[in-house]
């Protein structure tokens, strides 16, 4: 719709266009707002993308921390009991003084092997049934003596695969504990790991123990008691620890040993160089202590009663990952939304600017001078339309303007060359006004000689007439103009050789406004001439203000006009348009209108056998003084 319209316009405005250099578009306004908002929106959306997600990380180590530290005290109690688990069954083997002493003998080695077996099956049954362990977990139990060799398996489970190297490196692990003598508050693990040839883990076993001394000498370290527990099974008994799928969380001993990892993973390092880690105090919280570096997020639960530590392992990359994925994602968005709003920029302020340039190729012709220029708009009626249809009104104004002020300036025209016709008709001549009141006194003279007094009579009154015409202008008071038409009836008088009534009803507050001259003359003149009766003649002259308008009335008792000649003559008044040097009513009538306006003028009423009335309606302005006109 714009694109033809604009077309059109164009067409239309073509040949005022045709030589003038049109100027072009250098920086679209439009785009430039457009591209700022843009710019604007985007560096926004990029800050709080920011903003949101340093706060996002924050946030998720606060939790990652807290998961950590819960973690950390499940592993720690976990591990704590299954120890407390040991020496409960430990203590139950010294409080028992038969087993007590069964043990003894069994480790020094003076038993036949019948009494050795009669002593496992002792153990076993309480094991079973007085300290019956209901732990799936656990798969075996075993006794260990340092001095002889001598070995007891008190519970063997289809789980249980401790094989010799792990047993000989359980023994060695203990007995240097025992040498060191730093085993009085200690129990040490030992791991076996059973793994596939492609490297993964099949089962694996760990091993709690504790140190058998003998009764009296409990410096004396006769044998070790070994509890054995399947991993897998002990790693499903830990599913529920918080963030398992997300932190690798360990178990290791003084010397950093892997002795347990949650995700079965034994191969890798288990933390690496700490010196890179900075301790975070302020999350320091019930035995557990937090360490941060650029890699991992580290938490450590010390366990000093039995020697050994959990640590969880939080990687930031992998923490954070989920927030990265949301920024790539966002970013990715954010730049398919530029693409694709930059396309529909240059697409809106492409249509945009043949708008823009079809309101100025408008103002171009409006400038040329072209009122009726029009400019196209779009069913859309959004902004620039109003602007067009702001352009095309002011037209349309400035149009109405121009026309009502050549319409005035021919109305003041037409008025100049009416007065002018009204004194060339009250003067006749202008040429040489004394001569021409010399001659009427001339004649006026000799009617007197020759005793022609009635001759000498109107010659004067015409002179009088003529006098007052030439010497007062284009304005005159009511009273100077009625006393003007008084001369005309009387001149009438001489001649009818009768007198004529004439009836004067003049409102005292209007005598002395200011009228334009020689506009009652023609209306009395035509009573005179045509209206009059035979035989007492009377013409009637009033004059009243009504608001802001004068009222004249002329009536005469002549014989009256029938509807038809009535409608001819007020015709002739209203088409009056010839510039003759006569006036008459119709002369009358377009002066009052080109003066005081187009709703005054002249209306006559008349039937037959009831004279003729004229109404003169004109404008009033003042309250009658003698400076005041109308």
């Amino acid at each position: 719709m714009c694109d033809e319209t604009g077309g059109k316009m164009r067409d239309t405005m073509k040949k005022e266009g045709k030589g003038k250099k049109r100027l072009g578009i250098k920086s679209s306004f439009i785009i430039r707002l457009i591209l700022f908002c843009m710019i604007t929106s985007f560096s926004v959306v990029i800050l709080l993308s920011t903003v949101l997600s340093a706060y996002v990380s924050i946030m998720m180590r606060d939790d990652a921390i807290g998961d950590s530290r819960q973690s950390l005290i499940t592993m720690n109690d976990f591990f704590e009991e299954k120890m407390n688990a040991v020496k409960r069954f430990h203590y139950g083997m010294y409080q028992d003084a038969d087993i007590r002493y069964a043990v003894q003998t069994f480790f020094a080695g003076s038993n036949t092997p019948g009494e050795d077996i009669t002593i496992i099956q002792q153990c076993s049954e309480m094991l079973n049934s007085r300290y019956g362990y209901a732990d799936h977990a656990l798969s075996g139990v075993s006794l260990y003596g340092l001095e002889y060799g001598k070995q007891a398996e008190l519970l063997q489970t289809g789980g249980f695969h401790h094989r010799e190297a792990a047993m000989k490196k359980l023994l060695a692990d203990a007995k240097n504990k025992s040498d060191t003598n730093i085993s009085e508050n200690r129990i040490f693990y030992s791991v076996y790991l059973d793994r596939g040839e492609d490297g993964g883990l099949l089962n694996g076993t760990i091993s709690m123990y504790d140190f058998i001394r003998e009764p009296g000498n409990l410096t004396h370290i006769i044998a070790i008691l070994a509890f054995h527990y399947d991993l897998n099974k002990i790693s499903g008994e830990l599913k529920g620890v918080p963030g398992e799928k997300s932190r690798r969380i360990l178990v290791l001993s003084d010397n950093d040993e892997v002795l347990y990892s949650l995700d079965m993973n034994y191969g890798l390092d288990p933390v690496g160089d700490r010196s890179d880690f900075r301790e975070m105090e302020r999350y320091h919280s019930m035995g557990a202590k937090i360490y941060e570096s650029a890699q991992y997020l580290m938490g450590i639960a010390e366990n000093e009663r039995f020697g050994f530590r959990v640590v969880c392992l939080t990687d930031k990359k992998q923490l954070y990952s989920r927030i990265r994925a949301l920024n790539v994602f966002t970013f990715s968005m954010m730049g398919a939304a530029l693409v694709a709003v930059s396309f529909l920029v240059l697409l809106f302020s492409r249509r945009i600017s043949r708008r823009i340039s079809i309101i100025t190729d408008g103002i171009g012709s409006i400038k040329q001078g072209n009122m009726y220029t029009r400019i196209p708009t779009t069913p859309k009626e959004d902004e620039l339309d109003l602007i067009a249809h702001s352009l095309t009104d002011m037209c349309n104004s400035l149009r109405e303007k121009a026309a009502l002020q050549q319409q005035a300036e021919r109305q003041r025209n037409e008025a100049v060359l009416c007065q002018k016709d009204a004194e060339i008709y009250a003067l006749q001549a202008q040429i040489n006004p004394h001569f021409l009141y010399n001659m009427l006194e001339v004649a006026r003279m000799k009617a007197v000689v020759d005793g022609c007094m009635d001759t000498a009579l109107m010659v004067k009154i015409l002179s009088d007439i003529f006098r007052e015409s030439v010497g007062r202008g284009a304005l005159a008071t009511i009273s100077e103009e009625i006393e003007c038409c008084m001369l005309y009836v009387r001149l009438f008088e001489i001649r009818r050789e009768s007198s004529i009534r004439v009836k004067l009803d003049i409102c005292p507050e209007i005598r002395k406004s200011r009228i334009s001259t020689h506009i009652l003359l023609p209306i009395v003149e035509n009573a005179l001439v045509h209206g009059l009766a035979e035989e007492n003649a009377v013409i009637s002259i009033s004059a009243h203000r009504q608001d802001n308008d004068i009222l004249f009335t002329i009536q005469d008792n002549g014989p009256g006009l029938t509807d038809k000649q009535l409608e001819d003559l007020n015709m002739q008044i209203e088409n009056y348009t010839s510039r003759e040097k006569h006036i008459g009513l119709a002369n009358v009538n377009k002066r009052l209108k080109l003066i005081y306006g187009m709703q005054y003028g002249i209306h006559i009423k008349s039937r037959p056998g009831e004279g003729l009335t004229v109404q003169l309606t004109i404008g009033a302005k003042g309250k009658g003084t003698g400076e005041d006109y109308v």
